[in-house]
Order: C-alpha cells, then sequence, then structure tokens
C-alpha cells in the first residue's frame, strides 16, 4: 500500500506541476490560450447478486460508489497540457471484503517542436483489471497501477494526399502485487503469488493513410516493441504487428472501418506465437434519434503477468434519443479467449446492457442502468453469472 501511496503522490504532482507551471508560463507571455477547470461528482446506488464472482452466486448485496474528479486543461497555439484527479469510494451497505478505494490521477504535457514533429509526456496511477474475463469494473479485479509514457511522433503530408505517421514510445510500468499465472522454468505453468507487473517497454510504429476516393482510404499500420519484465525474465518478448486496413463513408449516414493482419509474440523462454488478426466495425445511423453498431475483433497481446492472450470479441447495440434531454441504449457482447503460450483452457463470456438516462438540468444527469454478464468455460473457475442494477446522479460544471 505505500509503494501505491508513493505512485500517487508521484502521479499527483507530475499532473500538477506540469500543468500550471507551464499555464503560468505560457499566460504571462500574453498567447492567446485556454484554462478550464472541471469539477464534477458521480453518486451512485448499486446493488448486485454475485459481487465475489462465485459460481454458486450470492444473495444480493447493495451499496454505493462516490466518485469526485477534477479535469484541468490548458492549450495554447505551443503547448497542451491536462491533468485528471479522482477516487472512488465504494462501500457497501453491510460492510464486506467489496469495499474498495480506488484512484485516477493523471497529467500530459505535449508540445511542437517543429511541424508535423510533436512530444508528448503522460504520467497515470489509475486502477486496471488484474484478469481477462472478468467484469472490469469489480472490485476485486482491480489493480492500482503507475504507468508512464514519452511519445514522439512526426506527421507528413505526401504527395496525390496521402499521410505519414512515425513515431516512438518507451514506457515504464509499475504494479501492486497480485496472485498470476506465470510460466514455469523448465515448461509448465505456476501460480506467483507476489508478482508485480513492474516493465519497461519500447515500440515504434508507422502508419501509412491513402486516399482511394472522395470518400474512401486505405490504412498499413506496423509496429515493433520490446517488453522486459526485469525480475520476471521469462515473460520479456518482442511484439510485431502489421495491418491493412479500409475506412469509408462512402454509404449514406454509415461509416464503415476494417482491417486485417498478422501477429507474432517472441517470448524469452516459452516460445514464439502467431496469430492472424483483425478488426471490423460498422456504425449507421438509422434516423436522426436512432444510431447503431456492430464491432468485431480478433486480438493478440501480453495480459499484466506477460503471458500471450488472444482475444475475439463481437458486440452490437443501439442508441437513441427521445427529445433534448433523455435517451437510452442498449448492447449486446460475446468474447472468447485463451492463453496459447500457457496452455490454458479457453473461456467464454457474454452479457448485455442497458442504460436510460435525462438531463435533468445543464449540469446535473441521472441514469439507471443493469448488467447481466455470463461467464463461461473448460474450467469450473469460469462459470458464474452476475446480475447489476445501478442509479447514478452526476453532476458536472
Amino acid at each position: 500500500m505505500m509503494r501505491s501511496r508513493r505512485f500517487g503522490v508521484a502521479a499527483t504532482w507530475l499532473a500538477g506541476s506540469i500543468a500550471f507551471s507551464v499555464a503560468g508560463a505560457r499566460a504571462e507571455e500574453g498567447e492567446d490560450a485556454q484554462l478550464r477547470l472541471r469539477p464534477s461528482l458521480e453518486v451512485s446506488t448499486v446493488a448486485d447478486d454475485n459481487p465475489t464472482l462465485q459460481e454458486a452466486g450470492a444473495d444480493w448485496v447493495g451499496g454505493s460508489w462516490i466518485t469526485p474528479r477534477l479535469e484541468l486543461s490548458y492549450r495554447s497555439p505551443a503547448i497542451e497540457v491536462g491533468a485528471d484527479v479522482g477516487a472512488e469510494i465504494r462501500r457497501t451497505f453491510s460492510g464486506s471484503s467489496m469495499d474498495a478505494e480506488l484512484y485516477r490521477v493523471s497529467g500530459f504535457a505535449e508540445a511542437g517542436l517543429l511541424p508535423g514533429l510533436s512530444v508528448r509526456v503522460s504520467s497515470a496511477f489509475v486502477p486496471q483489471p488484474r484478469w481477462l474475463g472478468l467484469p472490469p469494473d469489480a472490485s476485486r479485479n482491480l489493480l492500482q497501477t503507475h504507468r508512464s509514457d514519452l511519445a514522439i511522433r512526426f506527421w507528413r503530408e505526401l504527395p496525390a494526399a496521402r499521410e505519414l505517421e512515425v513515431g516512438l514510445v518507451g514506457t515504464y510500468f509499475t504494479s501492486e502485487s497480485f496472485a498470476a499465472v506465470v510460466a514455469a522454468p523448465g515448461g509448465g505453468t505456476a501460480v506467483d503469488p507476489n508478482f508485480r507487473a513492474d516493465f519497461g517497454q519500447g515500440a515504434a510504429f508507422l502508419e501509412l493513410q491513402s486516399p482511394l476516393g472522395r470518400h474512401t482510404s486505405a490504412t498499413l499500420l506496423g509496429q515493433v516493441g520490446y517488453r522486459g519484465y526485469g525480475d520476471a525474465a521469462r515473460s520479456d518478448h518482442v511484439n510485431t504487428s502489421v495491418l491493412i486496413g479500409l475506412r469509408s463513408r462512402r454509404f449514406r449516414n454509415a461509416q464503415l472501418e476494417i482491417a486485417a493482419g498478422y501477429g507474432l509474440l517472441a517470448f524469452a523462454e516459452h516460445g514464439n506465437e502467431h496469430a492472424l488478426l483483425g478488426n471490423a466495425s460498422l456504425r449507421v445511423q438509422l434516423s436522426p434519434s436512432w444510431s447503431g453498431f456492430v464491432s468485431l475483433a480478433n486480438e493478440f497481446s501480453s495480459n499484466l503477468a506477460g503471458n500471450e492472450v488472444l482475444q475475439a470479441t463481437g458486440r452490437a447495440g443501439l442508441d437513441s434519443y427521445f427529445g433534448e434531454r433523455t435517451g437510452a441504449s442498449v448492447s449486446a457482447f460475446v468474447s472468447r479467449f485463451e492463453d496459447p503460450a500457457l496452455n490454458r483452457d479457453k473461456s467464454v463470456y457474454a452479457g448485455a446492457e442497458l442504460e436510460v438516462w435525462r438531463a435533468l438540468t445543464r449540469h446535473t444527469r441521472l441514469s439507471l442502468a443493469y448488467r447481466y454478464w455470463r461467464n463461461g468455460g473448460d474450467a469450473a473457475v469460469d462459470e458464474f453469472g452476475q446480475n447489476r442494477v445501478m442509479l447514478q446522479l452526476r453532476y458536472r460544471l
């Protein structure tokens, strides 16, 4: 916990110092700049019939989530900075292990060095899921992490309206300790009860976009990176991928994106893994008040423990507005994932979400949401279902 607090202090200091020092300097120079502060507060009442994600389920548990937040941004012709400071205090009415205190503190600064050349520095102390395949907002599945990035990007317009972007990104990542399944020396797997996802990472990327008519363009995206885990060198790996895609607004009221390619993860001790990658999404404006979307993705990445994860996901949904102040959305999803490098069992999760909201005033919104989540797989531990209802009141200045 002391380690997490140090991360929080460091991230808070970075966010505040970057934003306020640069803002003050630019303001003194008399440039045309914009400084914005946006405080907000969310108060939610939550009811959950399986907060511990157990196979047998549990009785309904009620609680409240209180989320204060402050967003700061400053933009001038030469630089843009921002900070986002917030917390989420989760308490059940009866008091239980599902109670949690989560913190989100981040800051960034981005500046143009030369025409087309920019540099961005960012740092974030935020919670994120320990394990894929479980609800990403469940208290027991969230882990405080700290990530710092340095990115250098160069953009240039080429002949025939083509665009080229290249970049380098360096990352340093740390986390609290957690129980993780890792590759064991000599083969097989083992559980490390005090694993820390501490790694350094570097990557280079290239993206080329070329028009294919008035409303359509082709894209080429390639990247190669290396991640080193320090104490867990068996999980060190090279990540390479190439995707060729198409973006189109050729059809009336519709936006289409599709891409396909190849990925390779080359691990230090447990071999190489290959996969075909792809994603596709279609969003359609059905009427002035109704819109819908469908998306498919086959993704290839490494999780916090440094293990390969191959995940295929499908989503579909509808959004509607009933006048200017009331709206609703419904969506469904299904996903299948596995860890091929560790020969683990496959798992599938699926669910649906429904939300209805109304703007009470210019700054206040009330929403009611319901979510059903179902997990299944080859292992018994994967089997569980969950229903959750949330009533939320949000104020944002």
